[in-house]
């Protein structure tokens, strides 16, 4: 009996997955649709409304809220509500600059500033392989189209959507920015290939991987992706930290911060953990700066516990 009602439990949930994915795909698709039909300004406007005003409110990113106490526990709490919804912001604005992705990374346009760009042309003239990491920060996805409609051979680790139709919606976006594109599950053999022929992949760093190894975040052991620095010293390739900060609207600022070196933590008991810790530092250090740009709606710490207000 207890099994029948697990069964029974279990397909209730499945259910109801089903039912939450296609009813937010569609309205995905929908919002998608709108803000392709309107100036990318208007776009990012009205999405970072409509995410800053309603679905602040909603479960959906109540782990937002208690990531900021568990980093920020300095800050009055007032101080916090107003960083998450700066978050909540950047969410919305993010998110409706997809159908923009090709206007955006457009290096005729000025949404753009790039910072840095002679880190990359050194580490490309050394005839070496090259790894970007980034964070979701501000709108992440234009760190590697900023490079890529300039020429840059990059592929991108993606994870993809639970709806396959918005994930097909967005990979048509994505396309129009010239990178490489590799799904998280697949990605073993394309990243191999790529830095084997010593080009450039790019890799999303900040978010819990339950597979990776503890290293300090924000002064916690946060489940840390090592897949960089891992790549990096098989492949004696350089990592370059990416950052990409929101400046007004739908302006950026992208910035190429000095490379990782495998080479420098030979001398470390573990170059893995080192090499990592290093990147958790970037991380730390560009949210501290810009804590609205960062989306950090689920859970990064293996060990969560309840905040103190």
């Amino acid at each position: 009996m207890t099994i029948e009602i697990e069964q029974r439990s279990n397909e209730v949930k499945a259910r109801n997955l089903r039912i939450r994915t296609t009813f937010y795909g569609a309205l995905g698709l929908m919002l998608w649709t709108f803000f392709g039909l309107i100036p990318v300004r208007w776009a990012s406007a009205i999405g970072g409304f409509i995410s800053a005003n309603f679905i602040y409110y909603l479960p959906y990113i109540e782990h937002l809220r208690t990531n900021l106490a568990l980093i920020f526990p300095d800050k009055s709490e007032a101080e916090r509500k107003r960083i998450a919804r700066q978050m909540a912001w950047n969410i919305g604005r993010t998110s409706a600059e997809y159908p923009h992705l090709g206007d955006l990374t457009d290096p005729t346009q000025s949404w753009i500033t790039l910072k840095g760009w002679d880190v990359y042309q050194r580490a490309r003239d050394d005839g070496r392989a090259i790894i970007f990491s980034s964070g979701h920060l501000a709108n992440w996805e234009l760190t590697a189209g900023a490079g890529a409609r300039r020429g840059v051979p990059v592929t991108v680790v993606y994870a993809p959507r639970r709806s396959a139709a918005l994930e097909r919606r967005l990979q048509r976006y994505r396309s129009a920015m010239n990178c490489g594109l590799t799904p998280r599950g697949d990605a073993a053999r394309p990243v191999v290939k790529r830095l084997s022929h010593k080009e450039c992949v790019g890799i999303i760093v900040d978010q819990r991987a339950d597979d990776g190894i503890l290293v300090p975040f924000f002064g916690r052991p946060a489940p840390t992706t090592a897949a960089p620095a891992r790549l990096a010293i098989k492949f004696d390739a350089v990592i370059i930290p990416v950052e990409c900060r929101r400046l007004d609207g739908p302006t950026f600022e992208v910035t190429f911060h000095e490379p990782i070196r495998p080479e420098d933590f030979h001398d470390e008991p573990d170059p893995v953990y080192a090499i990592t810790k290093r990147l958790n530092e970037h991380l730390e250090a560009w949210i501290r700066d810009h804590p609205g740009d960062w989306l950090c709606r689920r859970r990064r710490w293996s060990k969560w516990p309840t905040p103190q207000a």
